[in-house]
């Protein structure tokens, strides 16, 4: 189960990293006066137990370096990107503060990572990350009009056996016309991993926050708003159930 969600988190946070260099490069070249500079996919096949957690470390300082030096030329663009990133980083320093240094939290390049026991009893990986409007699923495009938003993320494993099922359950869930997005993922080893996806994007929706417990409270009220959509699923699999 450790290297499972290592490799979750390392896979989740890296993917909207790679969005991010990727929507920086397509700025790049759109503009004529800059050089042009592409993105890779990671695997999971030479990450073991032992060496997981040193190859996550490794991976990520390089994609991380790549990130830095090219960040987002466009003021705007870059300015709310780095007001997303601070209500990450006071977030993450609310949460040490509020446990006496004791850090439950990954602060990533884009994002913020945690383990949480979701209301259906699993645990699942939380992350919330910044990513450009090209890394997010088509349903959201029209919540906001900026370059770039905060996504909600959980993933939750499940059975092996369970997967043709929740497919099922994740296709009439998306027919529901919710907020959020669902979707299986699935392991090297055909391990299905259900994730839940939600974007909050327009400065608007940030106006209220102004210090670090503020940027808690708000992280906070995103992941109630996650532990919504566990429930959901959880009466959607009687409903289901019952052929409605």
């Amino acid at each position: 189960m450790g290297a499972f969600i290592g490799f979750i988190i390392f896979v989740a946070i890296i993917y909207y990293i790679f969005k991010f260099f990727e929507h920086s490069e397509r700025e790049k070249t759109d503009n004529p006066n800059n050089d042009i500079e592409t993105t890779s996919t990671s695997s999971k096949k030479n990450i073991t137990k032992n060496t997981s957690t040193s190859s996550k470390k490794n991976s990520g300082e390089a994609v991380n370096a790549n990130v830095n030096s090219n960040i987002d030329s466009n003021v705007d663009s870059k300015e709310l990107f780095d007001e997303y990133m601070q209500i990450l980083r006071d977030t993450y320093s609310e949460q040490a503060k509020q446990s006496d240094g004791e850090e439950s939290m990954r602060l990533g390049e884009n994002s913020l990572s945690f383990h949480r026991e979701c209301p259906n009893g699993k645990i699942g990986l939380f992350v919330f990350a910044v990513s450009p409007r090209n890394g997010l699923d088509k349903k959201f495009l029209n919540l906001f009009e900026e370059e770039y938003a905060l996504v909600a993320l959980v993933f939750i494993g499940l059975d092996k056996s369970s997967g043709p099922y929740y497919s099922g359950l994740v296709t009439y869930c998306n027919l529901q016309n919710r907020r959020f997005n669902y979707q299986i993922l699935y392991e090297d080893d055909d391990t299905p991993v259900l994730m839940i996806q939600g974007v909050v994007g327009g400065s608007d929706k940030f106006e209220d926050i102004n210090n670090s417990k503020d940027a808690y409270q708000f992280i906070c009220d995103l992941i109630a708003a996650l532990d919504i959509e566990v429930r959901f699923m959880e009466k959607a699999k009687k409903a289901m159930a019952k052929g409605v």
